[in-house]
């Protein structure tokens, strides 16, 4: 499946993997389940969406998922959610670049080049929270 959704285990932080073609109807059934994972979870939740092996450049990934989880959840913006992408380098540089003109606005990066940066990321963020 070119979709994964990934819970990890006692900790905020959800894994969204994506590779190859990435369609509608396959991000509709990753928020899917993804919503099934998190509903449960009242506090901050880390978003960590790998598209570093996506077909597609990060504009449509991002076009594309944003358009999805909208139309078929309703999704609203969610003072709970923090997203965090994964990127190649080139993809890193260029929505580094455009998020620092207005896209998303995160303290540090929003986007890295590994899932392992990423996470040191998120939970690093999490501990200057408690």
């Amino acid at each position: 499946m070119p979709v994964t959704v990934q819970l990890l285990p006692d900790e905020p932080i959800v894994v969204l993997t994506l590779e190859g073609k990435i369609t509608a109807a396959e991000l509709r059934l990753m928020f899917e389940e993804y919503h099934r994972a998190t509903k449960q979870i009242d506090d901050l939740i880390y978003r960590v969406a790998n598209i570093r092996y996506a077909d597609g450049d990060f504009a449509e990934l991002l076009t594309l998922m944003d358009d999805t989880e909208r139309r078929f959840f309703d999704a609203r913006l969610d003072d709970r959610v923090r997203v965090v992408f994964v990127g190649s380098d080139e993809m890193a540089r260029r929505a580094n670049q455009a998020t620092n003109q207005a896209l998303f606005v995160v303290e540090g990066e929003t986007v890295f080049t590994s899932v392992e940066d990423a996470l040191q990321f998120a939970r690093e963020q999490l501990t200057e929270l408690i």
